[in-house]
């Protein structure tokens, strides 16, 4: 985390139009889950910043994970809250 620092906020964005993609099958898996009455909840030692959005595109309940701590758009290189493992 600590080598993210000063970097512009804006790049998550950026790493998520151009480089994140859902595996085959993972938006038919939630959904399968949640018309079996499942809570589905995307576990992650990752970032929020990332999370959430894959989550929302998946279908998602909840999401657990790490909050990248910013300032002045920039990432600080430090944690928003304790370290979810």
């Amino acid at each position: 985390v600590g080598l993210l620092a000063g970097m512009p906020e804006a790049t998550i964005g950026q790493c998520l139009r151009e480089r994140i993609r859902p595996m085959d099958g993972a938006r038919v898996l939630v959904a399968t889950l949640k018309a079996q009455g499942c809570h589905t909840v995307l576990v992650t030692g990752g970032f929020h910043a990332f999370a959430d959005p894959v989550a929302a595109m998946l279908g998602f309940e909840r999401v657990v994970g790490n909050r990248l701590a910013v300032s002045d758009g920039n990432l600080t290189g430090t944690l928003d809250g304790p370290i979810v493992d």
